[in-house]
Protein backbone atom coordinates (compact mmCIF):
# COMPACT_ATOMS: atom_id res chain seq x y z
CA UNK A 1 0.00 0.00 0.00
CA UNK A 2 2.81 2.03 0.69
CA UNK A 3 4.37 1.67 -2.82
CA UNK A 4 1.43 2.16 -4.39
CA UNK A 5 0.54 5.84 -2.56
CA UNK A 6 3.90 7.33 -3.49
CA UNK A 7 3.68 5.68 -7.10
CA UNK A 8 0.00 7.94 -7.04
CA UNK A 9 1.57 10.61 -5.53
CA UNK A 10 4.60 10.87 -7.61
CA UNK A 11 2.89 10.76 -10.99
CA UNK A 12 0.75 13.58 -10.54
CA UNK A 13 -0.41 17.64 -11.73
CA UNK A 14 -2.44 20.79 -12.83
CA UNK A 15 -3.18 22.55 -16.13
CA UNK A 16 -1.48 25.98 -17.58
CA UNK A 17 -1.28 26.85 -20.91
CA UNK A 18 -1.99 24.01 -23.44
CA UNK A 19 1.98 24.52 -24.55
CA UNK A 20 3.41 26.62 -21.43
CA UNK A 21 6.73 27.56 -21.49
CA UNK A 22 9.28 28.18 -18.55
CA UNK A 23 8.71 31.65 -17.84
CA UNK A 24 4.66 31.14 -18.00
CA UNK A 25 5.36 28.80 -14.66
CA UNK A 26 6.52 32.02 -12.85
CA UNK A 27 3.66 33.78 -13.31
CA UNK A 28 0.81 30.45 -12.51
CA UNK A 29 -0.22 31.10 -15.49
CA UNK A 30 -0.91 34.65 -15.54
CA UNK A 31 0.71 35.29 -18.94
CA UNK A 32 -0.77 35.79 -21.71
CA UNK A 33 0.26 39.64 -21.69
CA UNK A 34 3.67 39.00 -20.51
CA UNK A 35 4.55 36.96 -23.55
CA UNK A 36 6.58 40.03 -25.97
CA UNK A 37 8.95 37.71 -27.18
CA UNK A 38 9.35 34.13 -29.03
CA UNK A 39 7.03 33.36 -26.34
CA UNK A 40 3.95 35.34 -27.95
CA UNK A 41 4.12 32.29 -30.36
CA UNK A 42 2.06 30.11 -27.48
CA UNK A 43 0.15 32.54 -26.15
CA UNK A 44 -1.14 35.82 -28.01
CA UNK A 45 0.78 36.10 -31.25
CA UNK A 46 -0.58 39.61 -31.79
CA UNK A 47 2.40 40.91 -28.93
CA UNK A 48 4.53 40.04 -31.82
CA UNK A 49 6.48 43.43 -32.88
CA UNK A 50 9.48 44.77 -33.91
CA UNK A 51 10.79 45.93 -31.28
CA UNK A 52 11.85 42.85 -29.54
CA UNK A 53 14.06 40.27 -30.98
CA UNK A 54 15.15 37.11 -29.04
CA UNK A 55 16.37 33.52 -29.25
CA UNK A 56 15.98 29.98 -27.38
CA UNK A 57 18.94 27.83 -27.00
CA UNK A 58 17.94 23.99 -25.90
CA UNK A 59 16.43 22.96 -23.08
CA UNK A 60 16.86 25.97 -21.13
CA UNK A 61 13.39 27.22 -21.43
CA UNK A 62 10.90 24.89 -19.86
CA UNK A 63 9.12 23.58 -16.70
CA UNK A 64 8.16 20.06 -14.99
CA UNK A 65 5.82 19.88 -12.48
CA UNK A 66 3.39 16.91 -10.41
CA UNK A 67 0.47 17.59 -8.30
CA UNK A 68 -2.65 15.95 -7.45
CA UNK A 69 -6.36 17.08 -5.83
CA UNK A 70 -6.25 15.54 -2.44
CA UNK A 71 -2.96 14.00 -1.13
CA UNK A 72 0.08 15.57 0.29
CA UNK A 73 2.87 14.73 1.68
CA UNK A 74 1.98 14.90 5.16
CA UNK A 75 -1.11 13.38 4.45
CA UNK A 76 0.56 10.35 3.53
CA UNK A 77 3.19 10.36 6.54
CA UNK A 78 0.49 10.84 9.43
CA UNK A 79 -1.36 8.16 7.75
CA UNK A 80 0.91 5.92 6.62
CA UNK A 81 4.27 6.48 8.69
CA UNK A 82 3.75 4.01 10.80
CA UNK A 83 2.86 1.05 8.61
CA UNK A 84 -0.23 0.45 9.81
CA UNK A 85 -4.14 1.80 10.10
CA UNK A 86 -6.00 1.89 12.54
CA UNK A 87 -9.90 2.11 11.78
CA UNK A 88 -10.07 5.37 13.01
CA UNK A 89 -6.99 6.60 10.93
CA UNK A 90 -8.16 5.00 7.58
CA UNK A 91 -11.48 6.98 8.07
CA UNK A 92 -9.56 10.40 8.26
CA UNK A 93 -7.50 9.44 5.24
CA UNK A 94 -10.33 9.01 3.00
CA UNK A 95 -12.04 12.25 4.11
CA UNK A 96 -8.89 13.71 2.29
CA UNK A 97 -10.25 12.44 -0.64
CA UNK A 98 -12.43 13.61 -3.18
CA UNK A 99 -15.18 11.51 -4.96
CA UNK A 100 -12.05 11.03 -7.37
CA UNK A 101 -8.48 10.86 -6.92
CA UNK A 102 -7.48 13.15 -9.83
CA UNK A 103 -3.63 13.43 -11.10
CA UNK A 104 -2.20 15.10 -13.86
CA UNK A 105 1.86 15.64 -14.47
CA UNK A 106 3.38 18.20 -17.23
CA UNK A 107 6.89 18.32 -18.75
CA UNK A 108 7.80 21.12 -21.26
CA UNK A 109 11.07 21.97 -22.84
CA UNK A 110 12.34 24.43 -25.41
CA UNK A 111 14.45 22.83 -28.60
CA UNK A 112 15.21 26.32 -30.16
CA UNK A 113 13.20 29.71 -30.82
CA UNK A 114 13.89 32.45 -32.91
CA UNK A 115 12.56 36.15 -33.60
CA UNK A 116 12.86 38.71 -36.33
CA UNK A 117 10.98 41.70 -36.99
CA UNK A 118 6.79 40.86 -35.75
CA UNK A 119 7.67 37.03 -36.83
CA UNK A 120 8.55 34.23 -34.59
CA UNK A 121 9.08 30.37 -34.24
CA UNK A 122 9.67 27.69 -31.93
CA UNK A 123 10.24 23.96 -31.68
CA UNK A 124 9.32 22.26 -28.15
CA UNK A 125 8.65 19.11 -26.79
CA UNK A 126 5.83 18.32 -24.42
CA UNK A 127 4.41 15.73 -22.06
CA UNK A 128 1.41 14.98 -20.56
CA UNK A 129 0.32 12.27 -18.23
CA UNK A 130 -3.20 12.18 -16.18
CA UNK A 131 -4.96 9.43 -14.48
CA UNK A 132 -7.82 9.35 -12.31
CA UNK A 133 -8.99 7.26 -9.52
CA UNK A 134 -12.40 6.11 -7.96
CA UNK A 135 -12.89 6.96 -4.39
CA UNK A 136 -14.26 3.34 -3.64
CA UNK A 137 -11.49 1.86 -5.23
CA UNK A 138 -9.17 3.36 -2.24
CA UNK A 139 -12.09 1.86 0.02
CA UNK A 140 -12.07 -1.15 -0.70
CA UNK A 141 -8.49 -1.04 -0.36
CA UNK A 142 -8.18 0.05 2.68
CA UNK A 143 -11.02 -1.63 4.26
CA UNK A 144 -12.76 -3.95 2.08
CA UNK A 145 -15.96 -4.32 0.58
CA UNK A 146 -18.75 -2.48 2.70
CA UNK A 147 -21.53 -2.48 0.51
CA UNK A 148 -23.47 -5.17 -1.69
CA UNK A 149 -22.58 -3.60 -5.16
CA UNK A 150 -20.13 -1.40 -6.71
CA UNK A 151 -19.69 -0.22 -10.45
CA UNK A 152 -17.06 1.54 -12.13
CA UNK A 153 -16.47 3.10 -15.40
CA UNK A 154 -14.16 5.07 -17.64
CA UNK A 155 -15.54 8.48 -16.42
CA UNK A 156 -13.71 8.47 -13.15
CA UNK A 157 -11.19 5.48 -13.84
CA UNK A 158 -8.80 6.21 -16.91
CA UNK A 159 -5.63 7.73 -17.85
CA UNK A 160 -3.37 9.18 -20.71
CA UNK A 161 -0.09 9.61 -21.84
CA UNK A 162 0.75 11.62 -24.59
CA UNK A 163 4.11 13.28 -26.22
CA UNK A 164 4.29 15.50 -28.65
CA UNK A 165 6.55 17.87 -30.47
CA UNK A 166 5.45 21.32 -31.71
CA UNK A 167 6.91 23.84 -34.84
CA UNK A 168 5.35 26.67 -34.17
CA UNK A 169 5.20 30.25 -36.58
CA UNK A 170 3.16 33.21 -36.26
CA UNK A 171 3.00 36.74 -37.19
CA UNK A 172 1.87 39.49 -35.09
CA UNK A 173 1.04 43.13 -34.41
CA UNK A 174 -1.11 43.74 -37.43
CA UNK A 175 -3.28 46.69 -37.09
CA UNK A 176 -7.23 45.97 -37.10
CA UNK A 177 -9.33 49.31 -38.20
CA UNK A 178 -12.69 47.87 -37.03
CA UNK A 179 -14.07 50.65 -34.64
CA UNK A 180 -11.10 53.09 -34.80
CA UNK A 181 -12.75 55.80 -33.81
CA UNK A 182 -14.30 54.70 -31.09
CA UNK A 183 -11.93 52.05 -29.83
CA UNK A 184 -8.12 52.22 -29.15
CA UNK A 185 -6.31 50.54 -31.80
CA UNK A 186 -6.35 46.89 -31.84
CA UNK A 187 -3.12 44.74 -32.88
CA UNK A 188 -4.07 41.31 -34.19
CA UNK A 189 -1.83 38.11 -34.53
CA UNK A 190 -1.83 34.62 -35.38
CA UNK A 191 0.04 31.68 -35.22
CA UNK A 192 0.06 27.84 -36.57
CA UNK A 193 1.68 24.71 -34.88
CA UNK A 194 2.59 21.56 -36.72
CA UNK A 195 2.12 18.99 -33.90
CA UNK A 196 4.22 15.60 -34.63
CA UNK A 197 3.56 13.07 -32.38
CA UNK A 198 5.62 10.72 -30.38
CA UNK A 199 3.60 8.32 -28.17
CA UNK A 200 0.05 8.54 -26.94
CA UNK A 201 -1.89 6.14 -24.41
CA UNK A 202 -5.30 6.21 -23.29
CA UNK A 203 -8.17 4.22 -21.86
CA UNK A 204 -10.83 3.51 -24.58
CA UNK A 205 -12.79 1.89 -22.20
CA UNK A 206 -13.22 0.67 -18.83
CA UNK A 207 -16.03 -1.24 -16.76
CA UNK A 208 -15.96 -2.98 -13.88
CA UNK A 209 -18.49 -4.46 -10.98
CA UNK A 210 -17.99 -5.77 -7.77
CA UNK A 211 -21.43 -7.70 -6.27
CA UNK A 212 -21.80 -9.54 -2.83
CA UNK A 213 -24.73 -11.28 -1.68
CA UNK A 214 -25.47 -14.63 -0.26
CA UNK A 215 -23.95 -16.43 -4.02
CA UNK A 216 -20.94 -15.67 -3.02
CA UNK A 217 -18.62 -12.67 -4.62
CA UNK A 218 -18.53 -11.80 -8.11
CA UNK A 219 -16.84 -9.33 -9.79
CA UNK A 220 -15.24 -8.24 -13.52
CA UNK A 221 -12.97 -5.95 -14.68
CA UNK A 222 -12.69 -4.64 -18.67
CA UNK A 223 -10.31 -2.43 -19.69
CA UNK A 224 -9.55 -1.96 -22.83
CA UNK A 225 -6.23 0.78 -23.74
CA UNK A 226 -4.92 2.00 -26.98
CA UNK A 227 -1.97 3.26 -28.20
CA UNK A 228 -0.06 5.12 -30.85
CA UNK A 229 3.51 5.85 -32.21
CA UNK A 230 3.55 8.11 -34.58
CA UNK A 231 0.90 11.03 -35.52
CA UNK A 232 0.45 14.57 -37.18
CA UNK A 233 -1.59 17.31 -36.00
CA UNK A 234 -1.90 21.16 -36.24
CA UNK A 235 -3.42 23.76 -33.97
CA UNK A 236 -3.93 27.41 -34.46
CA UNK A 237 -3.65 30.22 -31.89
CA UNK A 238 -4.96 33.82 -33.04
CA UNK A 239 -4.91 37.19 -30.59
CA UNK A 240 -6.02 40.92 -30.06
CA UNK A 241 -4.67 42.93 -27.82
CA UNK A 242 -5.26 47.01 -27.55
CA UNK A 243 -3.66 49.81 -24.74
CA UNK A 244 -6.87 51.71 -23.71
CA UNK A 245 -4.13 54.11 -21.51
CA UNK A 246 -0.56 54.64 -21.21
CA UNK A 247 -0.06 52.02 -18.35
CA UNK A 248 -2.93 49.33 -19.16
CA UNK A 249 -3.18 47.00 -21.60
CA UNK A 250 -6.14 44.09 -22.52
CA UNK A 251 -5.85 41.18 -24.59
CA UNK A 252 -8.10 37.84 -25.85
CA UNK A 253 -7.06 34.62 -27.20
CA UNK A 254 -8.91 31.25 -28.54
CA UNK A 255 -5.79 28.86 -28.44
CA UNK A 256 -6.33 25.34 -30.55
CA UNK A 257 -8.47 26.09 -32.85
CA UNK A 258 -8.97 23.34 -35.28
CA UNK A 259 -6.60 21.54 -33.11
CA UNK A 260 -5.87 17.72 -33.42
CA UNK A 261 -3.51 14.76 -33.78
CA UNK A 262 -4.12 11.68 -35.91
CA UNK A 263 -2.03 8.44 -35.00
CA UNK A 264 -2.12 6.99 -37.44
CA UNK A 265 1.42 4.95 -37.55
CA UNK A 266 1.82 2.48 -35.18
CA UNK A 267 -1.37 1.51 -33.13
CA UNK A 268 -2.69 -1.47 -30.82
CA UNK A 269 -5.36 -2.05 -28.73
CA UNK A 270 -4.79 -3.80 -25.26
CA UNK A 271 -7.67 -5.14 -23.22
CA UNK A 272 -7.47 -6.77 -19.58
CA UNK A 273 -10.48 -9.34 -18.69
CA UNK A 274 -10.61 -10.26 -14.84
CA UNK A 275 -13.40 -12.68 -14.03
CA UNK A 276 -14.34 -13.80 -10.10
CA UNK A 277 -17.26 -15.90 -10.13
CA UNK A 278 -19.30 -17.00 -6.93
CA UNK A 279 -16.20 -17.37 -4.88
CA UNK A 280 -16.71 -17.92 -1.03
CA UNK A 281 -13.71 -17.78 1.80
CA UNK A 282 -13.48 -21.14 1.63
CA UNK A 283 -12.19 -20.98 -2.05
CA UNK A 284 -9.88 -18.38 -1.16
CA UNK A 285 -7.12 -20.81 -1.33
CA UNK A 286 -7.57 -22.01 -4.96
CA UNK A 287 -7.08 -20.00 -7.63
CA UNK A 288 -10.28 -18.01 -7.77
CA UNK A 289 -10.16 -16.13 -10.73
CA UNK A 290 -9.65 -16.19 -14.08
CA UNK A 291 -7.56 -13.52 -16.26
CA UNK A 292 -7.22 -12.82 -20.00
CA UNK A 293 -5.07 -10.39 -21.89
CA UNK A 294 -4.81 -9.64 -25.54
CA UNK A 295 -3.22 -7.87 -27.54
CA UNK A 296 -3.53 -6.49 -31.26
CA UNK A 297 -2.94 -4.15 -34.11
CA UNK A 298 -5.22 -1.40 -34.48
CA UNK A 299 -6.90 1.09 -36.87
CA UNK A 300 -6.06 4.67 -36.09
CA UNK A 301 -7.51 7.28 -33.73
CA UNK A 302 -7.45 11.40 -33.50
CA UNK A 303 -7.14 12.60 -30.02
CA UNK A 304 -9.14 16.33 -30.07
CA UNK A 305 -7.34 19.19 -28.62
CA UNK A 306 -10.17 21.50 -27.64
CA UNK A 307 -10.35 25.27 -28.07
CA UNK A 308 -9.51 27.53 -24.76
CA UNK A 309 -10.80 31.17 -24.81
CA UNK A 310 -8.36 33.67 -22.32
CA UNK A 311 -9.04 37.09 -21.63
CA UNK A 312 -6.37 39.18 -20.16
CA UNK A 313 -5.36 42.55 -19.01
CA UNK A 314 -2.02 44.03 -17.19
CA UNK A 315 -1.35 47.11 -15.45
CA UNK A 316 2.35 48.68 -15.54
CA UNK A 317 3.74 50.43 -12.63
CA UNK A 318 6.84 52.22 -12.34
CA UNK A 319 9.32 49.33 -10.78
CA UNK A 320 5.58 46.58 -11.43
CA UNK A 321 3.38 44.79 -13.17
CA UNK A 322 0.09 43.57 -12.15
CA UNK A 323 -1.66 40.94 -14.49
CA UNK A 324 -5.41 38.92 -14.43
CA UNK A 325 -5.70 36.16 -16.55
CA UNK A 326 -9.16 34.75 -17.07
CA UNK A 327 -9.29 31.16 -18.62
CA UNK A 328 -12.26 29.13 -20.18
CA UNK A 329 -11.86 25.87 -22.00
CA UNK A 330 -14.75 24.50 -24.48
CA UNK A 331 -14.30 20.87 -22.75
CA UNK A 332 -12.16 18.82 -20.74
CA UNK A 333 -9.01 16.93 -22.38
CA UNK A 334 -5.19 15.91 -21.52
CA UNK A 335 -4.54 19.85 -22.44
CA UNK A 336 -7.44 21.88 -21.52
CA UNK A 337 -10.09 21.34 -18.38
CA UNK A 338 -13.75 22.98 -19.05
CA UNK A 339 -13.81 24.39 -15.70
CA UNK A 340 -13.07 28.61 -15.64
CA UNK A 341 -9.97 29.60 -13.80
CA UNK A 342 -8.70 32.58 -12.54
CA UNK A 343 -4.80 33.57 -12.47
CA UNK A 344 -2.93 36.94 -11.42
CA UNK A 345 0.55 37.62 -11.53
CA UNK A 346 3.15 40.52 -9.80
CA UNK A 347 6.54 41.48 -11.34
CA UNK A 348 8.60 43.92 -9.25
CA UNK A 349 12.16 44.98 -9.30
CA UNK A 350 13.04 45.74 -5.82
CA UNK A 351 16.72 46.52 -7.10
CA UNK A 352 17.54 47.11 -10.85
CA UNK A 353 18.46 43.93 -12.70
CA UNK A 354 16.70 41.88 -10.61
CA UNK A 355 13.32 40.82 -11.38
CA UNK A 356 10.91 39.19 -8.18
CA UNK A 357 7.97 36.99 -9.91
CA UNK A 358 4.83 36.05 -7.92
CA UNK A 359 1.93 34.17 -9.23
CA UNK A 360 -1.28 32.95 -7.96
CA UNK A 361 -4.35 30.99 -9.83
CA UNK A 362 -7.53 29.35 -9.22
CA UNK A 363 -8.34 25.18 -8.89
CA UNK A 364 -10.29 22.99 -11.40
CA UNK A 365 -11.56 20.18 -11.37
CA UNK A 366 -7.63 18.68 -12.24
CA UNK A 367 -5.74 20.06 -9.49
CA UNK A 368 -6.20 22.67 -6.03
CA UNK A 369 -5.21 26.20 -6.63
CA UNK A 370 -1.32 26.92 -6.77
CA UNK A 371 0.92 29.97 -6.19
CA UNK A 372 4.54 30.15 -7.83
CA UNK A 373 7.78 32.01 -6.64
CA UNK A 374 10.61 33.22 -9.54
CA UNK A 375 13.54 35.26 -9.93
CA UNK A 376 16.16 35.89 -11.71
CA UNK A 377 18.56 38.47 -13.63
CA UNK A 378 17.21 41.00 -16.28
CA UNK A 379 20.26 42.52 -18.79
CA UNK A 380 19.55 44.48 -21.75
CA UNK A 381 20.01 41.86 -23.83
CA UNK A 382 19.89 38.92 -21.86
CA UNK A 383 17.34 37.36 -19.07
CA UNK A 384 17.33 34.21 -17.16
CA UNK A 385 15.50 33.22 -13.90
CA UNK A 386 14.16 30.01 -12.52
CA UNK A 387 11.17 29.32 -10.02
CA UNK A 388 8.91 27.08 -8.12
CA UNK A 389 5.04 26.72 -7.81
CA UNK A 390 3.19 24.60 -4.92
CA UNK A 391 -0.14 23.79 -4.76
CA UNK A 392 -2.40 24.14 -2.37
CA UNK A 393 -0.10 25.55 -0.06
CA UNK A 394 1.48 28.80 0.33
CA UNK A 395 5.48 27.16 0.06
CA UNK A 396 6.35 23.37 -1.21
CA UNK A 397 6.53 21.57 1.89
CA UNK A 398 5.04 18.40 3.30
CA UNK A 399 1.51 20.58 3.65
CA UNK A 400 1.94 21.22 -1.11
CA UNK A 401 -0.08 18.58 -3.19
CA UNK A 402 2.39 19.15 -5.96
CA UNK A 403 5.35 21.01 -6.50
CA UNK A 404 6.78 22.39 -9.97
CA UNK A 405 10.23 23.50 -11.06
CA UNK A 406 10.87 25.89 -14.23
CA UNK A 407 14.02 27.95 -15.77
CA UNK A 408 13.82 30.57 -18.56
CA UNK A 409 16.34 32.07 -20.57
CA UNK A 410 15.93 34.31 -23.53
CA UNK A 411 19.23 35.93 -25.76
CA UNK A 412 18.23 39.68 -27.37
CA UNK A 413 20.78 39.45 -30.58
Amino acid sequence: MKKLLIALFVLSAACLYALPTGKSFLYADSYMLRSNGIEAVYTNPALLNPQTKGVWLPLINGGIYVANNSISLKTYNDFFGSGSLDEEEKAKFLQEIESELVFHSESHHSLYGGKLQNYAYALSFHTYANASMQKEYLELMLNGNAEEEYHFGKGANNGDVSSFIDFTVGMGDISVNIFKDKLPPIKFGYSGSLLVGVNAINTKSFKGHIISNLDGLDAESDVVLRSGVGGIGFKGLVGLVSNPTKNTQVGLSLDNVLGFIDWSLSNNELKYNVVIDSVYISDLEEDFYTYNETRHKSSGFTTIIPPELRIAGIYHGKNYSLSLDVVQGFADSFMTSATPRIAMGLEAFPMPLLPLHLGFATGNNQSPWHISYGTGLKLKHFELGFGVQSFQSLFPGYNTKGVSFATYCNIDI
